[in-house]
């Protein structure tokens, strides 16, 4: 079993992941990882850096139309030369690529697709004090280089950000059909989890 977990930043993505690995844990199905193979991985585990000590597990994989890399949190990134023997060492992949054709191509060689879904609002204000966190101000530093706070920075790209939110949700919507998305509302978690959970 191979499966992506799909969903923009700040809709609950490593809530989501971490529900996963642990259905996959305590299932039959055998846990295999890509990055835990990579001699990166050692090095990773010693990085001080607390947001990254969460993602050195994950294996994440960046998607765009000329490439198609992994990579371990904002700090490194390798291109990914054999894709299907990438999905085959992953049971658990994660990703927050926009559907592009080439995000198209390479999705449907998984098992299971199962995209996130937070309402827009709460994504705004999440990633509005997320640029302004310690780990985004060390390696990204230019996305808040006119800004004094989160809300300026929420006033200042509203837009963008709604925006970014309607293509990323609605170019997976408009797929479900064809590659069989499962859905997961972040509300409908914190409402009533188990319910949830079934729909898996």
């Amino acid at each position: 079993m191979h499966i992506i977990k799909i969903g923009l930043p700040k809709s609950g993505n490593f809530w989501l992941h971490t529900i996963l690995h642990n259905i996959i844990d305590y299932s039959s199905i055998k846990y295999e990882s890509f990055i835990q193979n990579q001699p990166i991985y050692e090095i990773a585990k010693t990085w001080d850096v607390n947001q990254v000590k969460e993602q050195v597990n994950i294996n994440f994989l960046d998607i765009t139309r000329n490439s198609v890399s992994y990579r371990i949190g904002n700090i490194f990134r390798y291109p990914v030369d054999d894709l299907d023997d990438y999905i085959h060492s992953s049971t658990l992949v994660w990703t927050h690529s926009q559907m592009s054709d080439s995000v198209l191509k390479i999705i449907k060689k998984f098992d299971k697709l199962i995209y996130i879904i937070r309402d827009p609002r709460d994504v705004l204000v999440s990633w509005s004090n997320f640029v302004f966190s310690p780990y985004m101000q060390r390696f990204y530093p230019f996305l808040i280089v006119d800004e004094t706070n989160p809300e300026s920075y929420l006033i200042n790209n509203l837009t963008t950000i709604i925006s970014d939110w309607m293509n990323h949700v609605g170019g997976y919507l408009k797929h479900q059909k064809y590659l069989n998305i499962h859905f997961v509302f972040y509300e409908r978690l914190l409402d009533d989890f188990d319910l949830e959970l079934e729909k898996y």
